[in-house]
């Protein structure tokens, strides 16, 4: 039986990506669409012929599981009001601005005994996630720089009005991309020893265990012909890059959707959101040295 969910949200990223998936996955039924705004959730459940709901409650009551696509200050409460309902949950990245909020739906999500899966993108891009467990498996490294840089924010991308995005920066929004690749690559991180932003540019300085250090740059205001992921570990003697390339979206989005239904299907073990949680309290202590400087 394909799973009933429930759409959370009804913005760009939900109308773009999570609604078309939802809509046209085989696992998945897809219910309706809550947003803050009774009428966008309606313009957003009409157009995929689903009701929009102004009543969260009674759009829970209906749906096994929900997607979220609000900003992350929006998500834990919601994901926590869900997980209480014994809705399983397809989260979005970063789990929230908080580690104290990102353990309240790692909490929620183990008290209700839901599955939950979290949409940070390279996690499903199965020939990249090999790469990286190669490149951890050939260990251990001295140091890592790592360069991620997007046109996000340039004048006329659909972001250019996303509120959390323009106040929170690089650091939030793609910053959990990198993290997703360093820490599986280099292992958790020790301390976080500095953040720095100018022009645009973010830098951020890890250690890691073992004491590998990492270096990344995060834009969002980056020029097309400076577009572009890549990391470089090094090590005496040795040298790697990985150059990363990722698939067409909504792919990635179908195989989160796919082992989200597994794991509820019990076809596939449950995962948790310790990895989450880690990035969180990175990006957090990233945050608060940023604010300092």
């Amino acid at each position: 039986m394909p799973l009933r969910f429930g759409m959370l949200g009804c913005g760009y990223w939900a109308r773009h990506l999570h609604l078309p998936g939802l809509a046209v996955h085989p696992g998945v039924t897809l219910v309706g669409v809550w947003g803050r705004r009774a009428e966008a959730a309606e313009e957003a459940g009409r157009a995929f012929g689903v009701p929009g709901f102004a009543d969260l409650e009674a759009l829970l009551a209906q749906v096994e599981a929900v997607a979220i696509a609000l900003p992350p200050d929006a998500q834990p409460a919601l994901a926590v009001a869900a997980a209480r309902h014994g809705c399983h949950l397809l989260l979005e990245k970063p789990l929230a601005f908080t580690t104290a909020d990102a353990r309240a739906v790692a909490e929620a999500v183990e008290r209700a005994g839901v599955a939950q899966a979290s949409f940070v993108t390279r996690r499903y891009v199965p020939e990249l996630m090999e790469e990286v467990s190669a490149i951890a498996a050939d260990g251990p490294w001295e140091r890592a720089h790592g360069h991620l840089h997007s046109g996000a924010l340039l004048p006329g991308t659909p972001y250019t009005d996303c509120a959390w995005r323009i106040a929170r920066g690089a650091l939030w929004d793609i910053g959990p991309h990198a993290l997703s690749v360093l820490l599986p690559a280099l292992g958790p991180v020790e301390a976080v020893l500095d953040c720095q932003e100018r022009e645009h540019v973010t830098t951020l300085r890890l250690r890691h265990r073992g004491g590998v250090l990492s270096e990344t740059t995060l834009s969002l205001h980056a020029a097309p012909d400076a577009c572009g992921e890549t990391y470089v570990f090094e090590a005496e003697r040795r040298r790697r890059t990985l150059t990363v390339t990722l698939p067409p979206r909504p792919d990635s989005y179908a195989r989160a959707l796919s082992a989200l239904c597994a794991a509820v299907a019990g076809t596939a073990p449950r995962t948790s959101l310790d990895a989450d949680i880690a990035m969180v309290r990175v990006l957090e202590a990233a945050e608060e040295l940023r604010s300092r400087a």
